[in-house]
């Protein structure tokens, strides 16, 4: 070993290899370092798209296991804001509304709806006036629009003290269809006093939209539309409009 020290040959191939050795670690490190350095953040990315793959199935386990509280929910939503004017069924509604609340009221609510969104407008004149309870009403008037299209514009006159009326309009706010009262006249006469709302209920012609993923879906769904109360449902007209029979010429 001493003898091989002693060769100025060992030297120079140990400083060879020495330099070599740095040289390839100099040139080769750095693009090791980079291809690692990406791998970690293609890793780190596709553990973020496995997490949010897994959250999304999850969602959708969820939402499958609660299919009959989907159902339910859709059904409301579509009643809440239908894809059409459905003036027939709200008419249905209407009534359910004011008989359970033992009004006998007008309804008015135009059949005539067009399927193209287009504004007629009518302003009325207005006039100030104050409501108070227990005595004469003035009559107070907003400008009113009647719409045909995204709106539907109905009416409810008859008889009705001023509790009656405010347990109407209380009772509007939890509608099963969503609404917007726009005009509120009183008139008190030599017999009782009467009462005409005008409102607005809208419905949207829109596609199904793609799932969005949100884990709070169903319990957002309920909070909006649990207090929601329809007061009546379709009836079937494949079975009640044929006394139960599809085909009302069909031998029972």
């Amino acid at each position: 070993m001493n003898t091989l020290i002693k060769q100025p040959l060992f030297w120079v191939a140990t400083a060879a290899f020495l330099l070599i050795g740095m040289l390839a670690i100099l040139y080769l490190m750095p693009p090791l370092l980079q291809t690692f350095q990406d791998n970690r953040s293609k890793l780190s990315t596709l553990d973020g798209q496995i997490t949010s793959k897994q959250s999304y199935l999850d969602q959708i386990n969820t939402l499958k296991k609660s299919s009959d509280t989907l159902t339910s929910l859709y059904a409301s939503a579509s009643q809440s804001l239908p894809t059409g004017a459905q003036n027939d069924l709200l008419s249905l509604q209407l009534e359910g509304l004011t008989k359970s609340l033992g009004l006998n009221l007008a309804i008015t609510v135009p059949f005539n709806q067009a399927s193209t969104p287009t504004v007629a407008p009518t302003t009325t004149t207005d006039t100030t006036g104050t409501v108070q309870a227990g005595g004469a009403a003035n009559s107070t008037t907003s400008p009113t629009v009647t719409t045909t299209g995204s709106q539907t514009t109905f009416t409810l006159s008859g008889p009705a003290d001023f509790n009656s009326l405010k347990t109407l309009l209380a009772a509007l706010r939890s509608f099963g269809r969503w609404n917007k009262v726009t005009t509120i006249e009183l008139s008190q006469g030599t017999g009782a006093m009467t009462a005409t709302v005008t409102a607005q209920v809208f419905w949207k012609n829109n596609k199904i939209a793609d799932f969005a993923g949100d884990s709070n879906l169903i319990t957002k769904a309920r909070a909006i539309f649990s207090s929601l109360k329809t007061y009546t449902t379709a009836p079937n007209a494949a079975t009640e409009g044929a006394f139960g029979r599809g085909d009302p010429f069909a031998k029972p």
